[in-house]
């Protein structure tokens, strides 16, 4: 799993990775670098930290089936998450605030959206560990808008379990993944904004930047929140 306080601090301390798809990870590119840079562009960060649970592409539980956080453990990686609000967000004074003012920002980068869980299967293992992290955010930081996801798809049993798990814990904005071609999208524009305006308040939508068309009919919708 990606853990956000590998990628800080002075880049020769950052504990590098081999990345799923197999290439090189070396953190030279940070939490830090990154919400500098969406500061300096004018962008709204979204990172993205796990459910609890790691990719089931990962040789740790692959094959389909997702392993997790053992749930004992479950206390300190929820922590994690807590801590990069902080680091994000936090006054000078607090421990992780303090770390972001050494590192050259001592104001706060004013983070308003966070990613739990990306392309995930729905299982129970995902369920118990996301509503963990859900709830957990909720009472610290309802200042902060939750993103989930809804499964690899935007179609079949982990997209309408997601679906169903989001619209039961209220999450008000969840991530749909398509992976279609530049036609399918001009073919359905108008059905994706249909279903955007009739379900919850936001969907967040990746898209296969394959399709420059679609991508900006999303762009005037929410233009601050893409990079």
């Amino acid at each position: 799993m990606y853990r956000w306080k590998n990628t800080i601090g002075p880049l020769e301390t950052r504990i590098p990775q081999r990345n799923l798809w197999g290439y090189h990870q070396s953190a030279g590119l940070g939490y830090f670098e990154y919400f500098q840079y969406c500061e300096d562009i004018g962008a709204e960060p979204l990172p993205v930290v796990p459910a609890g649970v790691p990719c089931q592409n990962s040789g740790v539980g692959g094959g389909g089936q997702q392993g997790g956080i053992p749930m004992t453990e479950m206390d300190n990686y929820v922590q994690e998450v807590l801590d990069l609000i902080e680091y994000a967000n936090g006054d000078v004074n607090t421990t992780w605030g303090k770390k972001r003012a050494a590192a050259g920002h001592p104001a706060p980068f004013h983070l308003k959206y966070i990613g739990i869980g990306n392309e995930d299967l729905i299982t129970d293992v995902f369920e118990e560990r996301f509503t963990m992290i859900y709830k957990v955010m909720q009472a610290k930081h309802p200042e902060i808008t939750v993103i989930g996801t809804v499964g690899p798809f935007y179609e079949g049993t982990d997209y309408e379990e997601g679906w169903a798990l989001a619209g039961k814990l209220k999450v008000p904005m969840v991530d749909e993944h398509y992976y279609e071609t530049s036609g399918w999208f001009i073919n359905n524009q108008t059905s994706m904004i249909n279903t955007t305006a009739r379900v919850q308040k936001f969907i967040w939508a990746n898209m296969q930047p394959i399709c420059p068309v679609q991508r900006s009919i999303w762009k005037q919708h929410w233009p601050r929140l893409f990079i």
